[in-house]
């Protein structure tokens, strides 16, 4: 798979808590300072263009003729991360959709300075992807960073074919809460970590004594059982750096939500 650049100039944004080079694919005639990474590949078409744009004058188009649920990141960035102590921060995109047969999101994977993995999250984690032809619709993601973290990954992706745009990509810091975790979340957090300390085989890569106390700080303030998911994932990426890359906790919601396609019957014509 061919990977090529495409340049697009951008001002700074010194306010921002991480530098995302043109947010909006808007050209301009200042300095080019970042580059959005286009992924090349068969039957993937991708330009910036002017016309069907959430803000601005200009959106990236992504064209796909790939198979069902086949899941593509047509394009990346990577900024830094100004680290020293653990936050919070919300990625989010506009995304818009027509003639679909798959789902859109946005993703983001989070390293330390010598390049290793310390977190990842999509959309569809956290339920916030785009799964049917829409017009332009909020995605956001929302991640809990370690103090040790340098450089995210940040991009968009798709699943199967249709046509898929994307617009507007905002990073924001939102620093944890000052109240202590909820009685319900920081039960749920509790058994998530515990199931982690018996099922994981990567377990014993962990100081537990001092990684739940670190949690929990993070957790400050979450009062529901989806919030506490963000405490979760941040179990789930510790293990990642051990090489864990691929063990994942369900979240509530969504087991649901597959209970019950798993009991619907299966319409005429489409099984």
């Amino acid at each position: 798979m061919k990977l090529f650049l495409f340049f697009v100039p951008f001002f700074f944004f010194l306010s921002s808590p991480a530098q995302i080079s043109a947010p909006g694919f808007e050209p301009s005639n200042e300095t080019y300072v970042s580059t959005w990474v286009y992924e090349a590949a068969e039957g993937l078409s991708i330009s910036a263009q002017q016309a069907d744009v959430h803000s601005g004058t200009f959106a990236l188009r992504v064209r796909s003729t790939v198979p069902q649920w086949q899941r593509i990141t047509p394009f990346s960035q990577r900024c830094t991360i100004a680290g020293g102590q653990a936050k919070r921060f919300h990625l989010s995109a506009w995304i818009k959709a027509d003639d679909i047969n798959g789902h859109a999101g946005i993703w983001c994977k989070v390293y330390d300075a010598q390049g290793k993995q310390l977190n990842s999250i999509i959309s569809s984690t956290q339920n916030t992807h785009i799964d049917r032809n829409s017009n332009w619709k909020h995605s956001e993601i929302v991640l809990l960073v370690p103090p040790e973290a340098q450089s995210m990954k940040i991009g968009g992706y798709i699943t199967g074919a249709g046509n898929y745009w994307f617009d507007d990509f905002e990073w924001k810091e939102a620093p944890p809460g000052k109240r202590r975790v909820s009685k319900k979340a920081g039960k749920y957090i509790a058994q998530a970590i515990r199931h982690v300390q018996s099922n994981s085989i990567y377990k014993d890569s962990i100081d537990w004594k001092s990684f739940t106390p670190e949690v929990m700080r993070m957790a400050a303030g979450i009062k529901t059982i989806e919030e506490a998911h963000l405490a979760v994932d941040y179990v789930m990426g510790r293990l990642g750096r051990y090489g864990d890359e691929h063990s994942r906790l369900q979240r509530p919601n969504l087991k649901r939500r597959n209970k019950r396609k798993a009991a619907a019957p299966c319409p005429p014509g489409k099984c």
